[in-house]
């Protein structure tokens, strides 16, 4: 390449000296083409230009050093010329970069060496000028330049160029000319062209000093020593540690730098603080003398507020503000332990959580798991200990309108089930974008732009579930002006219908809204005790205590008669049983009895008893209760009481949908452990079902007689025998009840 060029420089020069006072003239004009040209709006550099390269011009320059540092120094300067011709053509003086700048004075300067070194002064004297143009204090080294140069340099810039020297109190102060920076106020001469300039001197906390001056070529200008009034006082602030935003009467003014100076360092040591602990100074300048109310903030730190008292126009310097620790910690329980916990979106782990050194303020904890999501907001002060449990709640997807309509068309049903159900609290509600839907529906075999089946394959409800992360789905489904609401279990095919009646949409999702926030009720207080609600003179008699209850446990017999509870007279059964709810589980009743005419006290603790889901309600959602359930299955103990109340639950939610083959499964993982009345007959008898519903009627004979040996089991709560209602099944399917 440096051949091609040096080849290329080779070639130009006789044509170079054969247009010398054409070049000599091209270098006036396009000294002058500045004042020249017509004002522009818009400026077009060489940058812009196609085939512009400033590289090219880079490499040019060093072969064209090359040559002028060689004997053929002559030969070097078409190259200059080429490097000048290209960037003056391309861009405007006052669209420089600072690399085309610098290409252009050191062109010159070779330039005009060479063609001195030629004897062509004049020549010599125009690049001289074009340099001076671009920087005015740049000196020749005298080192490499023969004094006869140096002299023609200082005669042309005499003629051009003027000083200035400025000198002030404070010393070393700002100094602003012709609105440019210029360093400080320090006595050293300014080169500056012929002409009108405006000198200013400003320094914080002072009125600037202005002053318009003529300079003539050749003149030395020395102004001052400038006397600056101080108006203003400053402050330079320090903090452990470093980043702490810096407020004057509410109004951020800065921020404590990350490395600390010499100063700053300097100023540590001096306060016994450890130099590597704090900022560099923040100097805040125009404080207006009087008290100002200064506070120091940063995260995860205690904020600091000082009345300070800046009584004189001068320079404070604040002592070492130190910013202590503000963190707490967060105890997280994980229920169930599988779950992905976050923090502020970040995941930190799986399982129960020990955060500590949170930062005080509020921070987003969630909970992740196959069978929901839990999210809430905590606010951690300094010093607390939060503790929660993650329990998690389904989440319910909708999947929009059906069929679509195209162009946005269910926006408005979009919109109404948005409002209608902004009050549900125990779910998780999502609204994703309907071609995530569509594409799963597509992947299926399903077309969108068409009404749905009733029931949806299992396993594209289960890849809407991992794709939209949820457990439950629910369909706006129109035919003409009919609609209905569907919702879907991810786990299996059926849906429960919500129809929509005359009041349309906004009538229906409140209702299905109050469904979505019914809880299933596994158990109730309980004590085995009943009485007949026939007053006698001394109280109500005991018509029933069942074995190891909590009624049994206390010493009530059968016969006893209950004359008051809690030390109130006794009004009938509902009293009582309104006396077992408002004690609750765990909870004790003191019970008044008559027995043989005398009176007897008993303290009775409250107990719990299971409850299991009706077959049949209208009060719930099955699919509601369905994912709770699933949910709680998990964080079940194996064999736990919770664990067989939990699987005889999902099993009536299945046979609710006609799934018995799915119930039974699930039956047949369910613990035979005696819970308060539900024991291996309670399994049996579901079991039966499911057997009577699948056909398999010897199957089932089996287990209905398997139930009705055990007496003890019920139904529904405590007070439903299964035993009775299994001789029924026993002649629903032509079986008899065994001895």
């Amino acid at each position: 390449m440096l051949k091609e060029i040096h080849r290329t420089i080779m070639g130009t020069t006789t044509a170079h000296q054969q247009k010398a006072p054409a070049r000599a003239l091209l270098l006036i004009l396009l000294l002058l083409s500045p004042l020249l040209a017509p004002p522009l709006t818009a400026q077009v550099t060489g940058r812009d230009l196609p085939g512009y390269d400033l590289a090219d011009s880079e490499r040019l320059l060093q072969a064209s050093l090359a040559l002028f540092h060689s004997s053929r120094q002559e030969e070097s300067i078409p190259g200059f010329s080429e490097i000048i011709e290209t960037i003056r053509r391309s861009t405007p003086a006052e669209a420089l970069s600072g690399a085309e700048r610098a290409l252009l004075i050191t062109c010159y300067e070779h330039r005009a060496r060479a063609l001195f070194n030629q004897g062509r002064t004049d020549e010599a004297g125009y690049d001289l000028r074009s340099l001076i143009s671009l920087d005015p204090g740049r000196p020749l080294d005298a080192d490499q330049v023969s004094p006869k140069l140096i002299r023609l340099f200082e005669t042309v810039r005499g003629e051009l160029i003027g000083s200035v020297t400025v000198s002030a109190m404070p010393p070393s102060s700002p100094l602003i000319i012709d609105g440019k920076e210029h360093g400080a106020t320090d006595g050293e001469a300014i080169y500056l062209f012929a002409g009108s300039h405006r000198i200013e001197v400003r320094r914080p906390g002072y009125d600037p000093w202005v002053q318009v001056v003529d300079l003539a070529a050749g003149q030395t200008l020395e102004l001052g020593p400038v006397e600056l009034l101080r108006t203003m006082a400053t402050c330079k602030f320090i903090t452990v540690p470093a980043g702490v935003s810096v407020y004057i009467d509410g109004e951020l003014v800065g921020v404590t730098g990350n490395r600390p100076s010499a100063e700053a360092r300097q100023a540590a040591r001096e306060a016994r603080v450890n130099p590597l602990d704090v900022s560099d100074f923040l100097l805040v300048p125009d404080i207006a003398p009087g008290t100002h109310r200064v506070e120091f903030r940063k995260e995860c730190r205690l904020p600091l507020t000082r009345e300070l008292n800046f009584s004189q126009p001068i320079d404070y310097v604040d002592s070492v503000r130190r910013l202590e620790p503000s963190e707490g910690t967060i105890v997280v329980r994980a229920v169930p332990p599988e779950s992905t916990i976050s923090l502020d979106g970040t995941v930190v782990g799986t399982g129960d959580q020990l955060l500590e050194h949170i930062c005080s303020g509020e921070h987003r904890i969630e909970a992740s798991h196959k069978g929901g999501r839990f999210s809430t907001t905590v606010t951690v002060n300094n010093g607390d200990r939060l503790e929660l449990t993650t329990v998690l709640r389904p989440t319910l997807a909708f999947a929009g309108v059906f069929p679509r309509l195209g162009f946005g068309g269910g926006g408005e049903d979009l919109e109404r089930v948005r409002r209608g159900l902004a009050g549900v609290a125990g779910l998780n509600l999502s609204y994703p974008a309907e071609s995530d839907v569509d594409k799963t529906f597509q992947r299926f075999g399903l077309n969108p732009a068409q009404s749905p089946p009733a029931e949806l394959p299992v396993d594209l409800l289960a890849s809407l579930g991992r794709r939209l992360e949820c457990n439950l789905l629910l369909l706006v489904v129109r035919d003409g002006e009919h609609r209905e609401l569907r919702l879907y279990s991810t786990r299996h095919p059926a849906p429960e219908i919500v129809p929509v009646n005359h009041g349309g949409l906004d009538r229906a999702l409140p209702r299905l809204a109050s469904l979505l926030d019914a809880e299933p009720v596994l158990g109730r207080p309980w004590t085995g005790l009943l009485v007949a609600d026939v007053p006698l003179a001394t109280g109500y008699p005991v018509i029933g205590v069942t074995a190891d209850s909590p009624a049994a446990g206390a010493g009530v017999h059968l016969g006893d008669v209950v004359a008051a509870v809690d030390g109130r007279r006794m009004t009938g059964a509902a009293m009582l049983r309104a006396a077992v709810e408002a004690a609750g589980t765990g909870g004790t009743l003191e019970i008044q009895l008559n027995r043989d005419g005398r009176g007897v006290p008993v303290t009775l603790q409250v107990g719990r008893t299971p409850i299991l889901l009706p077959p049949v309600s209208g009060a719930f959602l099955y699919n509601r209760m369905l994912e709770s359930l699933a949910s709680k299955l998990d964080t079940a103990a194996p064999g736990s009481d919770e664990d067989l109340e939990t699987r005889l639950n999902i099993a009536v939610c299945l046979l609710h949908f006609g799934q018995p083959d799915r119930a039974a499964a699930i039956l047949e993982q369910a613990a035979t452990t005696r819970t308060a009345g539900i024991s291996r007959g309670t399994v049996s008898y579901y079991l039966a079902r499911c057997a009577a519903e699948t056909g398999r009627t010897d199957r089932a004979d089996r287990l209905y007689a398997d139930v009705v040996k055990q007496p003890e089991a019920t139904l529904v709560d405590h007070e439903g025998p299964a035993a009775w209602i299994a001789v029924t099944g026993l002649f629903s399917t032509g079986g008899a009840p065994a001895p």
